[in-house]
């Protein structure tokens, strides 16, 4: 059996469905288009369905891609919210130089959670919670 190190980046849930959201409606993209909203409120409905949320893999719990039978599969998990500081601790486990990841963007959005729906991404999403300690 081969020794490899295996990785993978996980981001809060919230910060991720909201991002789905962004994306669904100005993407183009198959994918995105069953979740297309004209509202945040609206996009939570549609989030809420587990058949359509498991359909799209940005929506997906991340478990579903790091994890199997239950048990994280990989050797690191980083973190979006310091990417740059755990892609540099792959480099080094690769032993590689740490190299600079570009900034393409900076959506700082903030909460704009209106009542109920940040308790519910939670509830959608508690595993991931759970499992990376968000």
């Amino acid at each position: 059996c081969r020794d490899y190190f295996k990785w993978g980046f996980v981001r809060d849930p919230y910060d991720r469905a909201f991002s789905c959201y962004i994306h669904s409606n100005n993407w183009d993209h198959e994918a995105f288009s069953q979740l297309r909203s004209s509202s945040w409120g609206e996009f939570m409905e549609k989030l809420s369905e587990k058949e359509r949320r498991g359909s799209v893999p940005h929506t997906r719990p991340q478990v579903d891609l790091l994890c199997i039978d239950g048990s994280v599969a990989v050797d690191f998990v980083g973190r979006f919210d310091r990417i740059q500081e755990d892609f540099n601790e792959v480099c080094v486990r690769l032993g590689q130089k740490e190299i600079p990841l570009p900034h393409l963007r900076n959506l700082r959005h903030g909460r704009i959670t209106p009542p109920g729906h940040e308790k519910k991404i939670r509830e959608l999403y508690a595993v991931d919670y759970e499992t990376f300690s968000f």
